[in-house]
């Protein structure tokens, strides 16, 4: 075996189930994917089955009927309206120029529903209607889930604000690649007459073709934005292969230590890497993350999701709908059964996001978390369709950053609306600058009493 050869999985694609877990379930209740080492193997070995989870291209006589069809706008204020649209919205995600599986319709109504985020309700939602058409023909162009306050931090202005919450990792809103710039100027139009001073764009991609368009967008309305904040976190972008990726971004000798690392493990008992695409055996492993992650520091500090109810109802439902629709992987590294990291990933479209990874920090000397990543990195390009996968980790992460080579932008931009808006966004930069200096007057002045 060749001493050089990056860490690498043996797959078996099959559906079989690790022998020593979840001995319970109907033979029908198979996981994909089961690895029993990540030591080099054939990387042409390993290939996650799918069974057309990815969002399909949108049909030619949908784009057509975009490009010829009126668009307007219509304003919800009631989330509970929308519960039985869900086809619409699920179709206008697959076809967005910007895919974001935070803002899809099981996503959003999971958290209305259970998370009840601050502000008020104003979900646009731009429709493309035919002349003559009846209503159910009309196809969605554009989602825009806003909250609406009456202030802008401390200042009176009538404010839309993106949705956002804790587990809200991307807040670029679904706009149909095939009439974006035609979807923004019906934005654009319902704005100007609006009753509203700023539009906060909150957590947008600052890399790519829909960035492009929202620069396009600000020029367009001549309004110039504040750009309020800007970090970058890790992103995974596909090699040509795994091996590639994985010699490209780890150096030679954190390559050995984690095959040192695993060998280790190993002398314990019997390893297994596993992915599980399965809605039939997804709730179970569902729950066996929601306990993995609840007993260690997270659950001590009541940072874990099931440390409150609210968080858990949220996330069982978020997850349990991604497993419907074929859209959530559960990644799992076991020790004779038992699993000790569980990694949960959600596609959508070309791309999938890191939701939340968890450990057994009994074994944290093994490095779990690493290991189950080298794993994942090898089922991205495996995996049929996944062009990058976005870490949603914070800026600047001890672990993820230094595996993953890419960063992607984060950005947050306040878009004045109206003479009062661009008087406040105007003044914004100098309120910042006189709050940051005010705040070490103030501690010197303490200081000297």
């Amino acid at each position: 075996m060749a001493r050089d050869t990056p860490l690498t999985t043996d797959r078996d694609t099959t559906g079989s189930q690790p022998r020593a877990h979840l001995q319970g379930q109907s033979p029908g209740q198979s996981t994909t994917g089961v690895a029993t080492s990540t030591l080099p193997a054939d990387p042409g070995a390993a290939h996650v089955a799918r069974n057309s989870t990815m969002p399909q291209p949108v049909p030619s006589e949908v784009a057509n009927r975009c490009k010829a069809r009126k668009l307007e706008v219509e304003r919800v204020t009631h989330w509970e309206d929308l519960v039985h649209q869900s086809s619409c919205w699920d179709e206008l995600a697959g076809a967005a120029i910007e895919p974001n599986v935070f803002y899809s319709s099981f996503a959003v109504l999971a958290a209305m529903r259970h998370l009840t985020p601050p502000g008020e309700p104003e979900f646009l939602i731009v429709r493309g209607i035919d002349s003559g058409a009846p209503t159910d023909a009309t196809v969605w162009c554009g989602f825009f889930p806003f909250m609406r306050f009456p202030r802008y931090q401390s200042i009176p202005a009538n404010t839309l604000r993106f949705l956002k919450h804790d587990y809200c990792f991307l807040c670029a809103p679904l706009i149909r690649k095939d009439c974006a710039k035609e979807t923004l100027r019906a934005l654009t139009d319902w704005l100007d007459n609006a009753r509203l001073s700023i539009l906060e764009w909150t957590d947008q991609p600052g890399d790519g073709r829909y960035a492009e368009l929202l620069t396009e967008y600000f020029h367009a309305r001549g309004n110039q934005p504040w750009l309020s904040g800007s970090h970058v976190r890790a992103l995974l972008l596909s090699a040509s292969n795994a091996d590639t990726y994985i010699r490209t971004n780890l150096s030679g000798g954190r390559i050995k230590e984690l095959r040192r690392l695993e060998r280790r493990l190993t002398d314990l008992g019997e390893v297994q890497y596993i992915c599980v695409a399965d809605p039939r055996s997804l709730a179970t492993w569902i729950d066996e993350f929601l306990q993995l992650e609840h007993a260690g520091w997270k659950g001590v500090g009541q940072t874990a999701i099931a440390s409150k109810a609210a968080h858990q109802l949220f996330f069982l439902e978020f997850a349990q709908e991604a497993a419907r629709r074929g859209h959530l992987r559960i990644l799992a590294l076991l020790l004779d059964g038992r699993p000790i990291a569980i990694k949960c990933n959600v596609l959508a479209g070309p791309g999938s996001f890191a939701f939340k990874i968890t450990y057994a920090e009994e074994f944290a000397k093994y490095s779990p978390g690493q290991l189950l990543e080298i794993d994942n990195i090898r089922r991205v390009h495996a995996e049929t369709g996944i062009e990058w996968m976005d870490s949603c980790a914070d800026p600047i992460h001890p672990m993820i950053d230094t595996l993953w080579g890419q960063r992607r932008t984060i950005r947050t931009w306040v878009s004045p609306v109206g003479r009062w808006g661009r008087f406040v966004v105007a003044a914004l930069p100098l309120l910042r600058w006189l709050k940051r200096s005010v705040r070490p007057a103030q501690a010197i002045a303490e200081n000297s009493l």
